[in-house]
């Protein structure tokens, strides 16, 4: 039971000091925690924290701190990847029934490999911005970071009210 002034600590984790501080200063829109998958110079799968703010975007990992204008920033989607695999599975318990009611046979037909499928679902934070008249991508995977969406919507968002025009 939750008492009165309790942080709902069941189920938001308590994040660092440093982390929590750079929160309190940047009063981001939007904060992920997300492995990096490539774009930045430093190591795949470094678990890197963004913040979104109105004017840019913060990425602080593995010791480094990189800020990205808004001005710089030309999209930023969610791609996934479907991975179906097939799994073999034999039913053990098929196979006793099997036995107990039809025998021999009834054990080799309760108990048969039968095929399952299985969906593995991967999502993607992709930011794509200009450099230097050249385009870059950064990659990271948002998996496991439902609020990874609220990025995408944020600036999807943004970027209408920028591109619409009054008559």
């Amino acid at each position: 039971m939750l008492m009165e002034g309790d942080n709902m600590g069941l189920f938001k984790p308590k994040l660092r000091k440093d982390i929590q501080d750079k929160i309190n200063e940047l009063n981001p829109k939007v904060f992920i925690s997300v492995p990096h998958l490539n774009g930045l110079p430093i190591a795949e799968n470094t678990l890197c924290q963004i913040y979104y703010t109105d004017n840019k975007i913060v990425i602080d990992g593995s010791g480094n701190t990189f800020n990205l204008s808004m001005d710089k920033v030309n999209a930023i989607e969610m791609k996934t990847n479907v991975e179906i695999q097939k799994q073999y599975v034999s039913s053990v318990a098929g196979g006793v029934a099997g036995a107990m009611v039809f025998g021999p046979l009834g054990a080799l037909i309760g108990g048969r490999v039968k095929e399952k499928k299985v969906k593995d679902i991967q999502r993607y934070l992709i930011i794509t911005y200009t450099s230097n008249d050249e385009i870059k991508y950064l990659g990271f995977d948002i998996t496991h970071t439902p609020k990874g969406i609220e990025i995408v919507k944020l600036f999807n968002k943004n970027n209408l009210a920028k591109n619409s025009i009054e008559l």
